[in-house]
């Protein structure tokens, strides 16, 4: 990303901005979407989030990231069998593989229309219709699926009307960012 900034010039003009908006984070403005709009889509108009399971990052890549309004986070120690736990209470409505994407997943409905997907799993330890507890472990993470790694794949999807089934959270859920509930 860097250096393709560098080779069109735009290295101070850049760096002159992320000292700006990093000052206007202070008082609570919250500008880097639209300032750094053309690196961001360049990553990809959705990323808002980057999660490093392996070797450390350099800070000075992990404060770019951010500064241009990507959350960077560092998970040292990711495996195949690091424990899941689910995110809140619930019950079990999907624990099956997905060959082309999510591989072994499991999705719990909280009962609130929030509804929480683990994907990329080496082992289930739940089944559908199960009922979990907060925290309680309910797989290990794997690299099954379109996975190019150890990881977890997480999401938060809302479904404000209908019923928690299968169907309704693949075609009618909402997808969320999770940092919103941190």
């Amino acid at each position: 990303m860097m250096k393709t900034i560098e080779e069109q010039g735009k290295s101070k003009l850049v760096n002159t901005m992320r000292k700006v908006t990093r000052g206007l984070l202070k008082i609570k403005i919250d500008v880097r979407r639209k300032v750094f709009k053309q690196i961001l889509e360049a990553l990809g108009p959705n990323l808002r989030m980057f999660i490093s399971g392996g070797a450390a990052i350099s800070v000075d890549a992990t404060k770019a990231f951010r500064d241009i309004g990507i959350n960077l986070l560092q998970g040292y120690g990711l495996t195949e069998t690091s424990p899941v736990i689910a995110a809140e209470a619930g019950e079990v409505i999907i624990c099956t593989y997905d060959t082309g994407g999510y591989g072994y997943y499991i999705a719990i409905n909280h009962g609130n229309g929030y509804i929480t997907l683990y994907g990329h799993l080496n082992e289930q330890l739940v089944s559908v219709g199960q009922r979990v507890a907060r925290g309680e472990r309910i797989a290990l993470s794997g690299n099954t699926g379109g996975s190019t790694g150890p990881h977890l794949h997480f999401e938060v999807r809302y479904l404000s009307s209908g019923r928690a089934d299968a169907w309704n959270f693949f075609y009618n859920a909402e997808v969320k960012n999770p940092l919103d509930f941190v």
